[in-house]
């Protein structure tokens, strides 16, 4: 049974926690709201990079390997008695395990991350891992490597593996990429050069979602960066200050 005492205590704690409620609310600051607002953008932002992403390899990559393993089975059904039968079905086991690297591939990138390493070791072993001996990538350091605060080596690592794949994509598997990390007692550059054909004078944007999404990683760890587009090639470099502090926090 509720008592009107039970029920007055309950009032009053339901006043004050209105009181306090608007006292701290008339006091939080009107630039935090904005803050946090920023900071749930970017997350979005981010996330909606990350389904691009795989949505895009998936489509690219996986899709397109598999709609050409069933056309070589439809081929190969056609001639089930002849060598040429043979032969697409060969070709067909061949494309489908391709597919499958594909997906693994896919998989262990996206699970990528620096964590305890060095930026440098943690972008060798990416190559290493991920892309393997099929590019001739090359990964030089200068100066001595230093541990930086996980956001900053988290964001730099994601901007170097961008401009990887946006190397390998349009100026081919085939290109040679450096990636360069030089680090010196007050600042980092990290720049990823490619061979290819640079970017093409009549593209219809000057920038893809890819490079927009670099330049955002950069911004909110404090770095610059730019893009430099010749006949030669692609530069990318990023040139991010150096705190004091020579720790992982």
């Amino acid at each position: 049974m509720v008592t009107y005492a039970q029920t007055e205590t309950e009032s009053a704690t339901i006043a004050v926690a209105q009181i306090l409620h608007h006292a701290v609310w008339r006091r939080f600051p009107p630039g935090a709201i904005a803050y946090t607002e920023a900071l749930r953008q970017k997350i979005s932002t981010a996330n909606q990079e990350s389904r691009n992403y795989v949505a895009r390899e998936l489509h690219d990559r996986v899709a397109h390997n598999l709609a050409a393993s069933i056309q070589r089975i439809e081929l190969g059904v056609l001639d089930l008695d002849g060598a040429e039968g043979s032969q697409h079905f060969d070709a067909a086991a061949c494309i489908i395990r391709t597919a499958l690297t594909d997906v693994q591939s896919i998989s262990f990138d996206l699970r990528q991350r620096v964590g305890t390493d060095f930026l440098d070791d943690a972008i060798r072993k990416y190559v290493d891992n991920v892309i393997g001996t099929e590019s001739e990538i090359v990964v030089v350091s200068e100066g001595s490597p230093r541990l930086l605060p996980s956001a900053q080596a988290e964001e730099l690592f994601m901007i170097a593996i961008e401009a990887i794949r946006n190397s390998r994509r349009h100026a081919g598997p085939a290109s040679r990429v450096m990636v360069s990390l030089v680090w010196r007692d007050a600042d980092l550059s990290l720049f990823v050069v490619d061979d290819g054909p640079g970017i093409p004078k009549d593209a219809t944007s000057a920038k893809s979602l890819g490079i927009i999404g670099m330049e955002e990683r950069a911004g909110a760890i404090g770095a610059d960066m730019s893009v430099h587009s010749t006949k030669s090639g692609v530069a990318v470099h990023i040139h991010l200050p150096l705190s004091s502090k020579v720790d992982g926090t």
